[in-house]
Protein backbone atom coordinates (compact mmCIF):
# COMPACT_ATOMS: atom_id res chain seq x y z
CA UNK A 1 0.00 0.00 0.00
CA UNK A 2 1.57 3.42 -0.79
CA UNK A 3 2.10 6.39 1.35
CA UNK A 4 -0.66 9.03 1.64
CA UNK A 5 0.91 11.98 -0.45
CA UNK A 6 1.73 15.54 2.16
CA UNK A 7 -1.51 17.91 1.65
CA UNK A 8 -1.63 21.41 2.55
CA UNK A 9 -5.20 22.52 3.18
CA UNK A 10 -5.40 26.33 2.81
CA UNK A 11 -8.32 27.49 5.31
CA UNK A 12 -8.86 26.83 9.03
CA UNK A 13 -12.47 27.59 9.69
CA UNK A 14 -15.29 25.54 9.26
CA UNK A 15 -15.15 24.61 5.46
CA UNK A 16 -11.33 23.18 6.65
CA UNK A 17 -12.91 20.24 8.80
CA UNK A 18 -15.42 18.58 6.44
CA UNK A 19 -12.41 19.20 3.66
CA UNK A 20 -10.09 17.03 6.45
CA UNK A 21 -12.76 14.66 7.54
CA UNK A 22 -12.92 13.68 3.98
CA UNK A 23 -9.04 13.63 3.81
CA UNK A 24 -8.75 11.49 6.38
CA UNK A 25 -11.30 9.01 5.49
CA UNK A 26 -10.36 8.53 1.97
CA UNK A 27 -6.75 7.85 2.73
CA UNK A 28 -4.58 9.32 -0.10
CA UNK A 29 -3.35 12.08 1.65
CA UNK A 30 -1.67 13.30 4.97
CA UNK A 31 -2.09 16.40 6.03
CA UNK A 32 0.74 18.62 6.64
CA UNK A 33 -0.95 21.74 7.91
CA UNK A 34 -3.08 24.27 7.34
CA UNK A 35 -2.64 27.79 6.11
CA UNK A 36 -4.85 30.82 7.85
CA UNK A 37 -4.53 34.26 6.36
CA UNK A 38 -7.50 35.92 8.86
CA UNK A 39 -6.13 34.74 11.76
CA UNK A 40 -2.54 35.67 12.45
CA UNK A 41 -3.15 34.69 16.34
CA UNK A 42 -3.80 31.23 15.37
CA UNK A 43 -0.49 30.52 13.58
CA UNK A 44 1.53 28.20 15.15
CA UNK A 45 -1.55 26.82 16.88
CA UNK A 46 -3.21 22.84 16.37
CA UNK A 47 -6.42 22.73 14.46
CA UNK A 48 -8.46 19.27 13.55
CA UNK A 49 -5.48 17.49 13.93
CA UNK A 50 -2.40 19.28 12.55
CA UNK A 51 -1.05 22.57 12.81
CA UNK A 52 -1.92 25.96 11.25
CA UNK A 53 1.47 26.76 9.29
CA UNK A 54 1.23 30.46 8.82
CA UNK A 55 -0.99 32.07 5.88
CA UNK A 56 0.31 32.79 2.13
CA UNK A 57 3.85 33.73 3.01
CA UNK A 58 4.74 30.37 3.71
CA UNK A 59 3.29 28.69 0.19
CA UNK A 60 7.34 28.90 -1.29
CA UNK A 61 8.09 27.24 1.76
CA UNK A 62 5.77 24.57 1.94
CA UNK A 63 5.99 23.48 -1.81
CA UNK A 64 8.95 22.18 -1.01
CA UNK A 65 7.31 20.03 1.61
CA UNK A 66 4.13 18.87 0.03
CA UNK A 67 3.32 19.41 -3.87
CA UNK A 68 -0.15 19.29 -3.12
CA UNK A 69 -3.02 21.55 -1.94
CA UNK A 70 -6.70 21.78 -1.52
CA UNK A 71 -8.45 24.99 -1.07
CA UNK A 72 -10.41 24.66 2.29
CA UNK A 73 -12.69 27.88 2.54
CA UNK A 74 -16.10 28.38 0.28
CA UNK A 75 -15.90 31.79 -0.78
CA UNK A 76 -16.33 31.40 -4.57
CA UNK A 77 -13.79 34.76 -4.77
CA UNK A 78 -11.46 34.06 -2.84
CA UNK A 79 -11.08 30.51 -4.07
CA UNK A 80 -10.56 31.82 -7.34
CA UNK A 81 -7.99 34.32 -6.05
CA UNK A 82 -6.06 32.30 -3.68
CA UNK A 83 -6.04 29.05 -6.68
CA UNK A 84 -3.94 30.82 -8.47
CA UNK A 85 -1.55 32.03 -5.98
CA UNK A 86 -1.05 28.36 -4.93
CA UNK A 87 -0.65 27.44 -8.72
CA UNK A 88 1.95 30.28 -9.25
CA UNK A 89 3.94 29.01 -5.74
CA UNK A 90 4.25 25.51 -7.81
CA UNK A 91 1.42 23.55 -6.00
CA UNK A 92 -0.86 20.63 -7.81
CA UNK A 93 -4.77 20.75 -6.85
CA UNK A 94 -5.85 17.52 -5.02
CA UNK A 95 -9.07 15.96 -5.42
CA UNK A 96 -10.74 14.76 -2.14
CA UNK A 97 -13.82 12.71 -2.48
CA UNK A 98 -15.39 11.70 1.16
CA UNK A 99 -15.80 7.66 0.89
CA UNK A 100 -19.62 7.74 1.73
CA UNK A 101 -19.86 10.35 -1.87
CA UNK A 102 -21.87 8.52 -4.12
CA UNK A 103 -20.25 8.77 -7.57
CA UNK A 104 -20.99 7.11 -10.76
CA UNK A 105 -18.41 5.39 -12.69
CA UNK A 106 -17.95 7.52 -15.98
CA UNK A 107 -17.90 10.79 -13.84
CA UNK A 108 -14.55 13.42 -14.67
CA UNK A 109 -14.29 15.13 -11.71
CA UNK A 110 -11.51 18.02 -11.91
CA UNK A 111 -8.41 19.04 -9.77
CA UNK A 112 -9.06 20.77 -6.40
CA UNK A 113 -12.62 19.70 -6.09
CA UNK A 114 -13.97 18.28 -3.18
CA UNK A 115 -17.25 16.07 -3.11
CA UNK A 116 -18.56 15.82 0.45
CA UNK A 117 -20.25 12.92 2.53
CA UNK A 118 -24.09 12.08 1.26
CA UNK A 119 -23.25 13.53 -2.05
CA UNK A 120 -24.06 12.36 -5.38
CA UNK A 121 -22.80 12.46 -8.91
CA UNK A 122 -24.95 10.68 -11.71
CA UNK A 123 -23.85 9.29 -14.98
CA UNK A 124 -22.11 11.61 -17.39
CA UNK A 125 -21.53 14.39 -15.26
CA UNK A 126 -18.72 16.36 -14.98
CA UNK A 127 -17.15 18.62 -12.70
CA UNK A 128 -14.63 21.35 -12.89
CA UNK A 129 -11.53 22.87 -11.21
CA UNK A 130 -11.95 23.51 -7.73
CA UNK A 131 -15.85 22.94 -7.35
CA UNK A 132 -17.23 21.93 -4.15
CA UNK A 133 -20.27 19.52 -4.22
CA UNK A 134 -21.35 19.98 -0.74
CA UNK A 135 -22.46 17.83 1.91
CA UNK A 136 -25.64 15.79 0.89
CA UNK A 137 -25.80 17.88 -2.61
CA UNK A 138 -26.58 16.29 -5.70
CA UNK A 139 -26.06 16.79 -9.44
CA UNK A 140 -27.84 14.09 -11.77
CA UNK A 141 -27.16 12.61 -14.99
CA UNK A 142 -25.47 14.54 -17.66
CA UNK A 143 -24.75 17.91 -15.70
CA UNK A 144 -21.78 20.27 -16.19
CA UNK A 145 -20.29 21.85 -13.53
CA UNK A 146 -17.35 24.36 -14.75
CA UNK A 147 -14.39 25.50 -12.50
CA UNK A 148 -14.92 27.12 -8.80
CA UNK A 149 -18.84 26.03 -8.31
CA UNK A 150 -20.19 25.94 -5.32
CA UNK A 151 -23.01 23.30 -4.83
CA UNK A 152 -24.35 24.14 -1.20
CA UNK A 153 -25.35 21.76 1.67
CA UNK A 154 -28.30 19.66 0.37
CA UNK A 155 -28.44 21.84 -2.87
CA UNK A 156 -29.92 19.73 -5.94
CA UNK A 157 -29.46 19.77 -9.55
CA UNK A 158 -31.47 17.76 -11.98
CA UNK A 159 -30.08 16.18 -15.12
CA UNK A 160 -28.12 17.98 -17.93
CA UNK A 161 -28.05 21.22 -15.82
CA UNK A 162 -25.21 23.14 -16.31
CA UNK A 163 -23.37 25.61 -14.17
CA UNK A 164 -20.98 27.95 -15.57
CA UNK A 165 -17.97 29.47 -14.26
CA UNK A 166 -18.00 30.76 -10.26
CA UNK A 167 -21.68 30.20 -9.44
CA UNK A 168 -23.06 29.38 -5.67
CA UNK A 169 -25.74 27.87 -5.32
CA UNK A 170 -27.07 27.78 -1.90
CA UNK A 171 -28.54 25.66 0.46
CA UNK A 172 -31.40 23.09 -0.36
CA UNK A 173 -31.79 24.70 -3.57
CA UNK A 174 -33.32 23.00 -6.70
CA UNK A 175 -32.22 23.34 -9.93
CA UNK A 176 -34.60 21.78 -13.07
CA UNK A 177 -33.35 18.98 -15.59
CA UNK A 178 -31.44 21.53 -18.19
CA UNK A 179 -31.47 24.62 -16.80
CA UNK A 180 -28.58 26.60 -17.33
CA UNK A 181 -26.79 28.39 -14.32
CA UNK A 182 -24.71 31.46 -15.84
CA UNK A 183 -21.40 32.69 -14.72
CA UNK A 184 -20.94 34.51 -11.33
CA UNK A 185 -24.88 34.23 -10.69
CA UNK A 186 -25.88 33.23 -7.00
CA UNK A 187 -28.72 31.22 -6.53
CA UNK A 188 -30.52 31.81 -3.26
CA UNK A 189 -30.98 29.22 -0.33
CA UNK A 190 -33.77 27.12 -0.92
CA UNK A 191 -35.00 28.31 -4.48
CA UNK A 192 -36.12 25.96 -7.22
CA UNK A 193 -34.66 27.51 -10.17
CA UNK A 194 -36.99 26.54 -13.19
CA UNK A 195 -35.55 28.70 -16.42
CA UNK A 196 -31.71 29.77 -17.13
CA UNK A 197 -30.19 32.44 -14.81
CA UNK A 198 -28.58 35.33 -16.82
CA UNK A 199 -24.50 35.51 -15.31
CA UNK A 200 -23.77 37.48 -12.35
CA UNK A 201 -27.01 37.99 -10.78
CA UNK A 202 -28.77 36.77 -7.82
CA UNK A 203 -32.07 34.33 -7.82
CA UNK A 204 -33.98 33.61 -5.17
CA UNK A 205 -37.34 32.32 -4.15
CA UNK A 206 -40.00 29.45 -5.08
CA UNK A 207 -40.05 29.78 -7.94
CA UNK A 208 -36.64 31.66 -8.15
CA UNK A 209 -36.96 35.36 -9.79
CA UNK A 210 -33.87 37.47 -10.14
CA UNK A 211 -33.03 40.23 -7.50
CA UNK A 212 -30.22 41.85 -8.25
CA UNK A 213 -26.74 41.74 -10.25
CA UNK A 214 -24.37 40.18 -8.12
CA UNK A 215 -21.13 42.10 -6.87
CA UNK A 216 -17.94 41.27 -6.82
Amino acid sequence: MNAPIPLIVWGAGGHATVVADAVRLAGDYEILGFLDDLRPDRWGAPFCGATILGGAEQLAHLSELARHLILGFGLVSARMVRAEEARSAGFSFAVVVHPRATIARDVEIGPGTLVAAGAVLGPGSRLGEHVIVNTGASVDHGSRIQDHVHVSVGARLGGQVEVARGAMIGMAATVLPRVHIGAGAVIGAGSLVLEDIPPDTVARGVPARIFAAERA
